[in-house]
């Protein structure tokens, strides 16, 4: 079994980036759902307009962008709708005045990680 090396600082930028991308669309989210009173519209626009910047990426050749194979898609749709799920359900506490606070919501990633390490 190879021993186990540090984070690369490449590794270690992308869990930053990504942090700090998660907290600040958590941020954003709060907003937009205060003036725009409606989660299931935001979150399919935020999902569409993801969709269609990849499509972009890869019609353009600005990235390289693989294909949906099914034997790779498979085992990731239940993680998938789990993701859905949890993004519907934190749009709707950010829109509840009393919701769970933005600290216990942050914790939510967490739950896919414990699972895949278990």
């Amino acid at each position: 079994m190879p021993k186990e090396e540090g984070h690369s600082a490449e590794a270690m930028f992308a869990m930053l980036a990504f942090s700090a991308c998660s907290s600040s669309l958590l941020l954003i989210n709060k907003l937009v759902i205060h003036y725009i009173p409606m989660p299931s519209f935001v979150s399919t626009a935020q999902f569409a307009v993801c969709t269609i910047f990849i499509l972009g990426l890869r019609i353009t050749g600005a990235a390289e962008v693989d294909g949906f194979e099914w034997e790779k898609v498979k085992p990731y749709l239940y993680y998938t709708i789990m993701f859905v799920c949890t993004i519907y359900c934190n749009m709707k506490a950010a829109a509840a005045r009393a919701g769970p606070s933005p600290h216990s919501r942050s914790h939510a990633p967490l739950a896919p990680q414990a699972l895949q390490y278990s």
